[in-house]
């Protein structure tokens, strides 16, 4: 895998990571637990 889509990879993470908090603040929390599996997928294709 090139280091262009790791990076692009690790930073959709931290994107949906930080949606995940939004989403907490709002009590959204099935949009919160849908964010952190698509976080962590992201983080561990990286």
């Amino acid at each position: 895998m090139k280091r262009e889509e790791v990076s692009r990879l690790l930073d959709r993470s931290r994107k949906f990571r930080d949606a995940s908090d939004f989403h907490f603040s709002r009590g959204d929390y099935d949009l919160v637990v849908f964010n952190i599996e698509q976080s962590l997928t992201a983080f561990l294709k990286g």
